[in-house]
């Protein structure tokens, strides 16, 4: 009795030291594991830094500062008194109303192609042999100028423009002195993570770190797509055909076919005036019952009297 109870005894000591080691273990890997997440981190920063710094020594600068057009009331995209590098996007739209559409709509393409732009979407319509399309086009700011040139060059019967800029200037300076601010806590919380030796520590600092370098990375994005749209430029062109009226010529017209639509447009023109009769004597017809019901006492009344004043002159003559 005494030797299965000693049994027992040194078998539960034996099941909580395997249980005590398998618990160290798994906190052993699960550090481990939080340790080759933050390895890895630092590792991809320290790359990106890296293709950053090459990028900025090996390529020239962008080209978002000098591609901003200088005519036609538009401004220039460096402001020199505040020192800050403007961010204007251009939007043109012109509406063409031409005689031959088929030359003007090569003339549009040709001047696209040469201002270095590009044919965004093209849509073509045809009402009554009538044909019309609209352009969307994309072209480098700094040849906005010279495509709006071009398109004033060609022939057309009537012609609106209008050129408008929206200013993301202010936009910009204000992500970038959030990155500025995102990228610092950044390298803060890469410095927590090398230092960090507790697991609840790593776990915390990975996620804060995960939320911080994806709105980064959201404000990279958006400065980007800024910056791509102050280097391209937006034309919508209008195009329309204006038909020429086609005069018809009566003296190629047949004799009798003349002859037959003189008298159609007789016989028309005699069933209208009949038209018009008896919509009058209709629309008069309340009228005349009315003039009817006072006249015709009145007359009664007059012939009366008359009758009377005749016999009484017979009988003073008698």
């Amino acid at each position: 009795m005494k030797g299965s109870k000693a049994f027992a005894v040194v078998v539960a000591f034996l099941f909580v030291i395997i249980a005590a080691g398998c618990s160290a273990s798994n906190k052993d890997s699960e550090s481990s594991a939080l340790t080759e997440k933050v390895d890895m981190i630092a590792a991809e920063k320290s790359a990106t830094l890296a293709l950053t710094a090459v990028d900025q020594a090996g390529e020239p600068a962008s080209p978002s500062a000098s591609v901003q057009p200088k005519q036609a009331g538009l401004t220039t995209a460096a402001d020199p008194s505040a020192g800050i590098e403007r961010k204007l996007v251009y939007k043109a739209n012109l509406n063409l109303v031409v005689k031959n559409y088929a030359e003007a709509q090569n003339q549009i393409r040709s001047a696209i192609t040469g201002a270095g732009g590009y044919v965004l979407s093209f849509k073509e319509e045809n009402h009554d042999e009538v044909w019309s399309g609209h352009f969307t086009a994309k072209v480098p700011s700094k040849g906005l100028n010279d495509l709006l040139g071009s398109l004033d060059k060609i022939p057309s019967v009537s012609k609106n423009r209008s050129v408008e800029g929206t200013d993301f200037t202010e936009e910009f300076v204000d992500l970038n002195a959030r990155l500025k601010v995102k990228e610092a806590t950044e390298a803060r919380l890469m410095e927590f993570l090398q230092k960090a030796t507790k697991t609840d520590d790593l776990v915390k600092f990975v996620n804060q770190l995960d939320q911080v370098q994806a709105e980064i990375e959201q404000m990279k994005g958006r400065m980007t797509f800024i910056n791509q749209n102050v280097a391209l430029s937006t034309v919508e062109i209008d195009l329309a055909e204006k038909k020429a009226a086609v005069a018809i010529k009566e003296d190629r017209q047949a004799l009798g076919a003349r002859i037959s639509g003189t008298f159609a447009d007789s016989v028309s023109a005699l069933g209208v005036i009949f038209r018009g009769l008896l919509l009058l004597a209709v629309g008069a017809t309340p009228f005349l019952i009315i003039l009817a019901v006072i006249a015709v006492p009145v007359v009664i009344i007059s012939k009366r009297r008359k009758q009377a004043k005749q016999r009484t002159d017979r009988q003073d003559s008698n």
